[in-house]
């Protein structure tokens, strides 16, 4: 082995095992935070529980399958594990709902992720490629679908695809005996093992070795009868039997929230005798069943392919098959799919088949996400059927269809489409053009300036930038919010209307809940025994800040069986209403109602009629916070065409919003998903330029890094404003004027250095139509632009007076140069002008048509400028204050964070808090990171970081002229920047003394250690006082509690 692919192999398994622990990180994070899918979640713990106490024998006796009534329907391969966690429970003493006892539950999952990584690792170790195996082991970890499985629904389907994958390893080695060992193991974990049985029939006939198929089928059985034995229950020599037969006979229905050919049509949760053209369910599935292990057979024997790229590419088609046209599949059936094609690509290497398991992971993380989140919801479960379900399960069939094609084109045709290899392009690049294989490019060296060669993605490029886009997106979308909230609602027509409400009995009051919706209004709610004689008014006002928000009143133990509510003020209806008693969890339910002064009964029961949207407690999970009570409000009346609130800002950023509310409803995850997903896709794009800035993996993966596990990131992108847009696209319009300076119009075609140019034009147009702040970036592109433009003339300059004496090749040249231009700067000027004038000025009065639609008078094209006018006056002239304002000169400093939320009604010693700041190994090396980059630039007159600084100058030093309040996350369309600049610190000094690596690996580490420390008042979590006074508040300037 040479030294450079030992250099190699010692760096891919550094960055495995690096993989390797921020996968096993992010998993041993997520499992205790969400209680996963209460069903099995609870189950598991049951059953620990139940074979701790009882021991192995005794754990079937009682048993529903053999007449008793204990629901136990696992055969006992994962038994053994339970009752493993279930003597850890009682060793260390867990409650039953403790987050420890829940995160041991999932362990064993989140383990045999880990493990499926590693062997897949170690599979394409052995044929020489661990790149891939790296490659596919991160797509693996950091897939969402296989999180949500484990990490948050809590089951052990990859408990079970690690034993499927080692019995296919061995199958596909022809080690049919040790390969049926593993395959009675995976059968004693879940009875889905079953489905993958054709596989041993297809090997047995293709060897034509039925001597070894019945060694390997006694085997296989004496497995199951040997770990079965210590479970018998009885004498009942059948009761494996019994139990198989009840677990594949339990579900009698045609798909079980599997979005698949069945629920396409509408037979989600039908039962299997109802009848389509006259033929059961039934045998329609179990001919289609059969049509896909025939299929399946027919591509292991006309397949050309060698046995273990037969074996995992087959498997997975198999198990694709039965899971989208077979019945009784649950919604997490699939999931052996995504390792089985990871495996099959590792010995296949078709581009198409790493594609489709992108696309089915996703499509599947959609299907078991939505069944997740609809149980978890106030309904209990997900909708049977409906528009979401019916496009996932036409999803899932069209990605099968392309499956079948290319399993068809490469087992059967040996049609191969070969992934590029761009990472060895990548280093004959650096090879041949050195100057670009490192961040410090000068470009401009020569008097006509070469073209910075394109930059092509690396595996590792890849790998890093869709792992940590994945890490992240986690991250960001645990906890967003709930996707229920009270969206009918009565409106009054005047005041004095009034709703009487009969709960059927006298109950002792202790609080009530109210819900109102956009606008302002007052209701006064009075309390009866006897209907006749009111008393104990209670106010609601509904002033601007409290719409789509959970009001709390104490009642104080009021004696009452009905209540009337009475229109003070009209103006927002009032969503919802509802009463507790003294400890209650869920509202007291309300009998009857009535409306009196022309209120109409439909209106009337508008009020209590979605009183499994009430929560328990009240939080920013279920309501607006912060400036949210203007931006999704105006958002929601951009959506129904209602006269906007907040015109303080363009309304683009409203727009977006809306369309999460169009999407989801008006509930607390559709008005912030829109922007927390411009947040993840920040992380890509920080990527991508850092890539071409320095045009180093490393130093592009350091600067995303850092960006991501900043705390205004995550705070700033998940709560409904509107400055994630902004700042998106500051960061896009300045990624692709760095791509037009990189670009010449005297070495490219003309049209081609107008692509990034109209891009970041377009960029711009989109920024300024949603806030106003990248007008100031906005200078920073002209003055890159001129300066661009500049340095052209220099070289025209150059050209014409050197051209009288040029010879040859040179002389060509600056002739084309001479000659390019007058015509070419003309073109560019005009161009510019269009894209960064006339586009973006269309693109902001279009921003304005939901106001533009609003019926009624002032809102036409003509009122266009008095908007512009009240907005310009709002801000020039506003002279508020606020407790958490802070001056420009505090931001890089963070002295005064903001608090957005603090929760109430939390248990003594509690708290829950939203706070906004930065991390302080970001902002404050920062700034240093920042005057270094400058001084080496002016020092050395370099170039390389010259984007970078203008954006973060352009962006920062308008707001030294601002007099109105500002606060700290102002200081947001700066942060991204800082990262670059600390990226390029981190290049000089480990350029000149590589030793301090190791220093730079600390210091990543502890930014996400502190990432992770202050997360519980970056996102809401509740958490003790005490941890948050002793360990997160360093200042007293820091209020967080």
């Amino acid at each position: 082995m040479t030294g450079s692919a030992e250099s190699e192999e010692r760096f891919v398994a550094r960055f495995v095992w690096a993989a390797l622990a921020a996968a096993a990180g992010v998993r041993f994070i997520i499992a205790p935070s969400v209680v996963g899918f209460p069903t099995d979640v609870n189950t598991f713990k049951a059953w620990a529980e139940r074979a701790a106490a009882g021991g192995l024998r005794d754990f079937y006796e009682g048993a529903a399958f053999l007449g008793g009534s204990v629901f136990v329907d696992y055969p006992p391969g994962y038994v053994y594990v339970l009752y493993v966690i279930g003597k850890l429970r009682e060793w260390f003493g867990l409650a039953h709902d403790s987050g420890a006892y829940l995160l041991l539950v999932k362990t064993p999952s989140l383990l045999a992720d880990l493990a499926v990584g590693v062997w897949l690792v170690r599979v394409a170790r052995r044929m020489g490629r661990l790149m891939l195996g790296a490659a596919l082991a991160v797509a693996y970890w950091f897939n969402p679908a296989v999180l949500m499985n484990g990490a948050v629904w809590g089951q052990i389907d990859s408990f079970f695809t690690l034993a499927l994958l080692i019995t296919f390893g061995w199958l596909a080695r022809g080690r049919f005996v040790r390969s049926c060992v593993s395959y009675g193991i995976a059968l004693l974990i879940k009875p889905q093992a079953l489905l993958f049985g054709p596989l041993f029939l297809f090997k047995a006939a293709e060897t034509r070795d039925w001597k070894m198929f019945s060694k390997g089928a006694i085997a296989g059985a004496a497995t199951v009868f040997v770990l079965s034995l210590p479970f018998m229950p009885g004498t009942d020599p059948f009761w494996f039997v019994h139990l198989y037969a009840g677990t594949l006979n339990q579900y009698p229905y045609a798909s079980l929230n599997a979005y698949n050919l069945y629920a396409l049509f509408g037979a989600n949760w039908k039962p299997l005798e109802t009848s389509v053209l006259g033929v059961p369910l039934s045998v329609w599935g179990y001919a289609a069943l059969a049509s896909a292990v025939v299929f399946s057979g027919w591509l292991w024997f006309r397949g050309k392919l060698e046995p273990a790229a037969k074996t995992f590419g087959v498997g997975a088609v198999l198990l694709a098959g039965i899971f989208l046209v077979s019945i009784k599949m649950h919604e997490r059936y699939l999931f052996p799919f995504i390792p089985l094609a990871l495996a099959a690509f590792a010995f296949i290497r078709d581009r198409r088949l790493f594609a489709l398991v992108g696309a089915f992971s996703v499509v599947h993380f959609l299907n078991v996400g939505y069944v997740l989140a609809g149980t978890l919801g106030p309904n209990g479960g997900p909708p049977a059927d409906g528009g979401f379900v019916r496009w996932v399960s036409f999803a899932h069939l069209a990605l099968f269809a392309w499956l079948v094609k290319t399993a068809v084109d490469v087992m059967v045709r040996g049609r191969v489409a070969s992934p590029v290899s761009s990472l060895a392009h990548a280093r004959e690049l650096e090879k041949t053009q050195p100057e670009f294989a490192g961040g410090d490019q000068r470009a401009y060296a020569t008097p006509v300036a070469q073209e910075a060669p394109p930059v092509r993605l690396t595996r590792v490029d890849w790998m890093l930038m869709c792992g940590l886009t994945a890490v992240y997106a986690v991250i960001a979308l645990i906890r967003l919010g709930s996707l229920s909230a009270p969206e009918t609602f009565w409106k009054p027509s005047f005041p004095g209307q009034s709703v009487v409400l009969d709960f059927g009995r006298t109950y002792r009051l202790e609080k009530m809940y109210s819900y109102a919706g956009a606008g302002t209004s007052k209701y006064r709610v009075e309390f009866s025994e006897n209907g006749e004689q009111w008393t104990n008014a209670t106010d609601i006002v509904n002033d601007y800040v409290k719409n789509f928000v959970w009001q709390s009143f104490q009642l104080s133990g009021v004696q009452a069986r009905y209540a009337r509510v009475v229109a003070v003020e009209t103006g927002s209806g009032l969503h919802e209403l509802a009463f507790f008693e003294a400890g209650g969890k869920r509202p007291i339910p309300v009998v009857a109602v009535r409306g009196e002064s022309g209120v109409s009964q439909d209106d009337a029961a508008r009020i209590t009629d979605e009183a499994d949207a009430v929560p328990e407690r009240p939080s920013f999970m279920n309501g607006t916070y912060f400036d949210e009570i203007y931006h999704a409000r105006t958002a929601y009346e951009h959506l129904h065409r209602l006269e906007p609130y907040e015109t303080t800002h363009p309304p683009l950023g409203k727009v977006f919003i809306m369309i999460g509310i169009w999407l989801f409803g008006m509930n607390p995850f559709g008005w912030r998903i829109v922007g927390t997903l411009f947040g993840i896709a920040m992380v890509p794009l920080m990527y991508l330029f850092g890539r071409r800035l320095f045009r180093r993996t490393d130093l592009a993966f350091i600067s995303a890094f850092l960006f991501t596990f900043d705390f205004m990131h995550f705070a700033q992108t998940r709560i409904a404003t509107i400055d994630v847009y902004g700042v998106f696209f500051i960061i896009l319009m300045f990624y692709f004027m760095h791509r037009y300076m990189e670009l010449s119009f005297y070495r490219s075609p003309l049209v081609r250095t107008f692509v990034p140019l109209g891009l970041c034009g377009f960029s711009f147009g989109l920024g300024i139509a949603s806030k106003w702040i990248v007008f100031y970036g906005g200078a920073g592109l002209a003055l890159l632009f001129f300066l661009t433009l500049w340095r052209r003339w220099k070289e025209y300059d150059f050209a014409r007076r050197r051209l009288a004496t040029a010879r040859g090749d040179e002389r060509r040249l600056f002739e084309h140069v001479v000659r390019t231009f007058p015509r070419a700067t003309a073109a560019t000027l005009a161009f510019a002008c269009l894209m960064f004038v006339v586009v973006p000025s269309a693109i902001y009065v279009a921003s304005y048509i939901p106001i533009f639609l609003v019926p009624g008078p002032g809102h036409d094209l003509k009122d266009f400028w008095t908007y512009q006018k009240n907005m310009y006056n709002y801000h020039s002239q506003l002279e508020a204050t606020h407790p958490f304002g802070s001056p420009w000169w505090q931001w890089p400093f963070m002295y005064k964070p903001i608090w957005y939320y603090a929760g109430q009604g939390l248990p003594e010693g509690m708290v829950s808090s939203i706070v906004s700041f930065g991390n302080p190994l970001v902002w404050w090396p920062g700034v240093f990171a920042l005057a270094f980059v400058v001084w080496r630039m002016w020092s050395r007159r370099e170039t390389a970081m010259l984007v970078p600084v203008t954006a973060y100058v352009t962006q920062y030093a308008p707001w030294m002229l601002v007099p109105r309040l500002t606060f700290i996350y102002h200081y947001f369309a700066m942060v991204p920047f800082l990262a670059f600049f600390l990226a390029e610190s981190i290049r000089v000094l480990t350029d000149r003394k590589p030793r301090r690596w190791k220093v730079v690996y600390a210091y990543l580490a502890g930014v996400l250690l502190l990432f992770a420390m202050f997360y519980p008042i970056l996102s809401g979590m509740t958490v003790p006082r005490a941890y948050v006074a002793h360990f997160l508040r360093w200042f007293d300037s820091w209020y967080f509690y």
